[in-house]
């Protein structure tokens, strides 16, 4: 404890107290009895001391009431633990990160008072009504319908501990699922429910729970919640004695325990609150913009209890405003009169000698990759191909393949992709509901196309190879078909959608922009070319004079990672499941 003088009539009285002996209640009982003092007050002796306590509680972790209350916990978080998936503006750290920041903001007089009404007339409190609509927010940002939220309590359920200094608080975990189907008054009384039997249940420690459930740790995080929500009912107001005058004095919060906590404290007619939010993954816009919506939705079921909570409002006019019309306004010019393969020949010609595309120790230049794409589409329009006629291709990820998808393009047709892992009577279907009389296969895949009726052409036949390998006329334009490709087939029989050529460069120049590729970088591509996402994974490096790298194991971390390092990858693009293996494999390396 210190003093320091800010003023000659004005100090600062400075006490540190660690949370391992004290709580918010014994900084409050400090407070009081300092002053106390220090009015000439002399204080009553205390009938027990803390130590009388932690006997108490080493005797209940013993008995039959210890079991009954665990055997509740552990029946109220059986089964699998949600984990709070909150949006966050920055990628959460491995370790924990503890750094915060604090803002502020109050719920006005006309709300706090409809608030304490809705409580009175749904037979519950403010803190459970707070609390209702902060899960209901949660849920909202989240899409989750099962929450848990933290939530202190004092543990002082008996008169004697009242004025004991010492570490009382426990933290229950709150869990409750605000399905949006449900009214606000309906949930309300389910979290009334919650948060009486864990208020019953109070006196089993939170570590206890955290052991016994044996919760997987993640460093990254918290067990069993990542948020806290309490309603404070600890004095701070001013006091005065004689001519001293003692108030709380404000000051910045540079930690924050979980990811977020929402501190209420009712103050007068109003209700102030603060929240807490770890800077490593939010920001102050954020939390702000949470703490708005957090009032938005207090004042929605003020008015209407009744409303469902997939109905509750949270936007402002303004964030309406934005979604629909700002972040909508995305137009912007594009060559829409050009074609896939009239860009690949104009970067052709800005970067003939530099790689195009690597497969293992394979690798083809621009040019060469153009010229023997320009070989193979002759072929192909002399077979008729053209505008909308679609060419199917069968082939393993392979420099023939890009050469074969290619081909079709220049050829002026549209692509249709097989995997040769597909069953045989897929395959089938693929080819004759599309219409296709021409496949392009691999020499080693010959027995997969037994029952096709139309041409088959080998791409690793050199005699396809054999014409002018210039660039052909362009008979073709931006709304003929690019490719086809076939839905899964898991509500029936596979669809095949048919994609123009000018949708498709919109897309692929739209990355170029915004991603910023150019010759310099290195792109990993590991989609199947049967997949939509091969497209814009695949071309926009082409079109950008960039090198296309492509694996033969496309779902191998250790192959990725070395691939990324050897061929100084810049960029990629891949589906979230493997990317979290990716990081797996880079944590248990290191």
């Amino acid at each position: 404890m210190g003093l320091l003088e800010l003023e000659p009539e004005r100090q600062v009285l400075l006490y540190d107290m660690h949370h391992i002996i004290s709580d918010g209640v014994s900084m409050d009982i400090l407070v009081r009895e300092f002053v106390g003092l220090y009015g000439g007050q002399t204080l009553p002796a205390p009938r027990l001391q803390y130590k009388d306590y932690a006997v108490w509680q080493q005797a209940f972790m013993q008995s039959e009431a210890m079991k009954r209350q665990e055997t509740y916990w552990l029946e109220t978080f059986s089964g699998e633990l949600p984990v709070l998936e909150m949006p966050t503006d920055y990628p959460r750290p491995a370790v924990q990160s503890f750094k915060g920041d604090q803002i502020q903001f109050v719920l006005d007089g006309e709300l706090s008072a409809g608030l304490n009404r809705i409580a009175a007339e749904t037979g519950t409190t403010l803190y459970m009504v707070l609390l209702a609509g902060y899960s209901a927010l949660l849920s909202k940002y989240t899409g989750q319908e099962d929450i848990v939220v933290g939530t202190p309590i004092a543990g002082r359920p008996h008169a004697d501990v009242e004025n004991i200094i010492g570490m009382f608080v426990n933290t229950l975990a709150m869990r409750s699922r605000p399905a949006g189907e449900k009214t606000f008054t309906a949930y309300l009384q389910e979290v009334k429910e919650v948060a009486l039997q864990a208020y019953e249940h109070q006196e089993y420690p939170f570590e206890e729970l955290v052991e016994k459930l044996n919760v997987r740790r993640d460093l990254s995080r918290n067990p069993i919640f990542d948020t806290m929500f309490s309603l404070q009912n600890m004095s701070e107001e001013e006091t005065e004695i004689e001519e001293m005058r003692f108030s709380p004095y404000g000051f910045e919060h540079s930690a924050s325990k979980f990811d977020m906590s929402l501190t209420a404290v009712e103050t007068g007619r109003e209700i102030g609150l603060s929240l807490s939010y770890c800077t490593a993954i939010y920001t102050k816009e954020t939390a702000e913009r949470l703490g708005r919506h957090y009032v938005a939705l207090l004042r929605d079921i003020s008015s209407q209890t009744a409303k469902q909570l997939k109905a509750i409002e949270l936007l402002s006019a303004e964030e309406k405003r934005q979604l629909l019309h700002a972040f909508n306004d995305t137009k912007a010019s594009y060559p829409a009169d050009q074609t896939i393969q009239g860009l690949f020949e104009e970067q052709v010609k800005k970067t003939p000698d530099h790689t195009a595309v690597v497969l293992e120790s394979e690798s083809l230049t621009y040019a060469e990759l153009n010229g023997r794409a320009n070989q193979l589409a002759r072929v192909l329009r002399g077979k008729g191909v053209g505008a909308d006629r679609i060419v199917g291709i069968l082939a393993e990820r392979s420099l023939e393949m890009i050469v074969g998808i290619l081909g079709i393009l220049k050829a002026g047709g549209a692509y249709l992709p097989i995997d040769p892992d597909y069953p045989a009577e897929r395959i089938g279907y693929m080819l004759e509901d599309s219409g296709a009389d021409i496949l392009l296969t691999q020499k080693r895949l010959q027995g997969q196309t037994m029952g096709f009726a139309g041409e088959v052409l080998h791409v690793d036949d050199e005699r396809l190879y054999a014409l002018d390998n210039t660039d052909l006329d362009h008979t073709g334009s931006s709304k003929d078909l690019a490719y086809v490709i076939y839905t899964s087939g898991s509500t029936g029989k596979p669809k095949g959608v048919m994609i123009e050529q000018d949708g498709v460069i919109n897309a692929l120049l739209w990355r170029k922009q915004a991603y910023g590729f150019n010759e310099t970088h290195s792109v990993l591509q590991l989609f199947s070319y049967s997949f939509d996402g091969f497209v814009t994974s695949f071309f926009t490096p082409i079109l950008s004079g960039a090198r296309a790298i492509l694996l033969q194991d496309t779902r191998n971390p250790y192959a990725i990672v070395k691939a990324i390092a050897t061929s100084k990858v810049s960029h990629f693009i891949c589906v979230p499941s493997l990317f979290q293996a990716i990081q797996e494999y880079l944590s248990h390396r290191c």
